[in-house]
């Protein structure tokens, strides 16, 4: 019943902001949230290093608009509540964040930061939306590449986080922690293959 009534709610929002797209009104900006992390260059040098790539969003996420997606088939994008600042940039810092708080004995570093003999996360979001469920969902696939561009591990990921209340703050906090879950399941997956390739490059330099 509340999924329901946090959907109707929401699509009143939208059907509200779209009635009053010729009217002067307000416009609201949110950033995602993650945790502040550890510092990096606090590691023993020994530590392996991880890489993450600037993360691609599909075309239609590419706006300073949230987006609602009211049944299977549309979108809405919201004129007066917007990202602060471009999702994709959002996406990468709070992943490399939230992998930093995740992977305590790791180098996380952003791409162009002279790592190029490290591996690479690559992640593509396909979905970043609120939904008609009451959901914030989230869906795409990552892969992680070696240094000689060989794909060591790859995967889709789809996650549905139910808001707490109505609105766009509680979606931006919906989709916040569900970003932040995905980062953690992608760290269960590439933990293994990061170690095993750094005793393997260890055991070459011995």
């Amino acid at each position: 019943m509340w999924r329901t009534r946090v959907a109707t709610a929401l699509l009143a929002c939208v059907l509200v902001l779209a009635g009053c797209a010729s009217k002067p009104s307000s416009v609201s900006y949110f950033r995602l949230h993650a945790p502040s992390g550890i510092s990096s260059t606090a590691l023993d040098t020994s530590a392996p290093t991880l890489v993450i790539a600037p993360v691609a969003v599909a075309d239609y996420l590419d706006h300073d608009g949230l987006v609602y997606q009211p049944d299977a088939y549309r979108v809405v994008i919201a004129n007066d509540n917007r990202w602060a600042s471009p999702l994709p940039g959002q996406l990468t810092t709070t992943l490399k964040r939230n992998l930093e708080a995740a992977m305590p004995n790791t180098r996380v570093a952003q791409a162009g930061s002279g790592t190029a003999s490290a591996a690479t996360l690559r992640v593509k979001v396909d979905s970043f939306v609120g939904n008609h469920n009451g959901n914030a969902h989230i869906a795409g696939r990552w892969r992680l590449v070696g240094p000689a561009g060989q794909v060591l591990k790859t995967q889709t990921f789809a996650r549905d986080t139910p808001l707490a209340s109505d609105g766009y703050r509680a979606l931006v906090e919906s989709l916040s922690r569900g970003w932040q879950q995905v980062g953690q399941a992608i760290v269960s997956r590439i933990t293994p293959v990061l170690h095993s390739a750094d005793d393997r490059a260890g055991s070459n330099g011995t």
